[in-house]
């Protein structure tokens, strides 16, 4: 006949932790023949939609002038599944510091679950301050003598900078 109810079930499923669970099904018969058979329960982590935390080591804008050397400090990365990726980052972008301008440098981590994350740092260089005064010459003498009621013709002059050139 029908002895459903008689069966005893044991094991548990927490579906709040990830991992796999058996749960046995037991029944025992008036003659005492019992047969058991189980289930295996499989509960599966969360995805992972978490990026990456990335941070700079150092400052995220730097000041230099020409001529000056730029030393990359680099970054960290920290995953809440994968723990620290910092090995993981990958900078992009260059810094020439013989030439002024603006540069910037990007550093970027996946984690195993392909979130991604990104922070740059700016890298701003100048020329250096210009403290040369202009060089000026005189076309012609320095010193010209003419008569009362002559005619003065402007020779002019040339001015040449380190900077802005001719």
């Amino acid at each position: 006949g029908n002895i459903t109810n008689n069966i005893v079930i044991t094991g548990s499923v927490n579906t709040s932790s990830s991992g796999t669970y058996t749960i046995t099904y037991t029944i025992t018969d008036s003659s005492s023949n019992t047969a058991s058979i189980e289930r295996i329960v499989t509960v599966n982590s969360p995805p992972d939609t978490t990026p990456p935390a990335i941070a700079l080591n150092g400052q995220a804008s730097i000041t230099l002038s020409v001529g000056d050397t730029y030393t990359e400090a680099g970054a960290t990365a920290n995953d809440n599944v994968d723990g620290n990726i910092t090995n993981n980052i990958v900078i992009t972008g260059s810094v020439n510091t013989s030439s002024s301008g603006t540069y910037t440098i990007t550093y970027t981590v996946t984690d195993s679950s392909s979130n991604t994350a990104s922070i740059e740092r700016r890298i701003t260089v100048n020329s250096p301050p210009d403290t040369t005064a202009p060089v000026i010459a005189l076309n012609g003498q320095s010193s010209i003598t003419l008569s009362f009621g002559g005619t003065y013709t402007e020779a002019g002059a040339t001015a040449n900078d380190n900077v802005d050139g001719n």
